[in-house]
């Protein structure tokens, strides 16, 4: 699963509204850009160290359990 898979899996949840967190890897066509954006505003996700998201990128246990901690 990828990140931004399971960000919008978690979104369906939830009422998105847009949010205003940008990353540069995550452009503004595409297809799970609102829900990162929101995920990012509601603090459930955050940017690598080099400002990127990696949308595509595998999510890890820890990154998993770390969102899921949350609720």
């Amino acid at each position: 699963v990828s990140r931004a898979e399971l960000v919008k899996l978690i979104a369906a949840y939830f009422e998105v509204t847009g949010g205003t967190a940008s990353f540069p890897d995550v452009a503004g066509g595409h297809w799970a850009a609102g829900v990162i954006s929101f995920a990012a505003q509601q603090g459930w996700v955050s940017g690598y160290p080099n400002g990127t998201f990696k949308p595509q990128g595998t999510i890890t246990r820890g990154e998993i359990a770390k969102i899921l901690a949350l609720f």
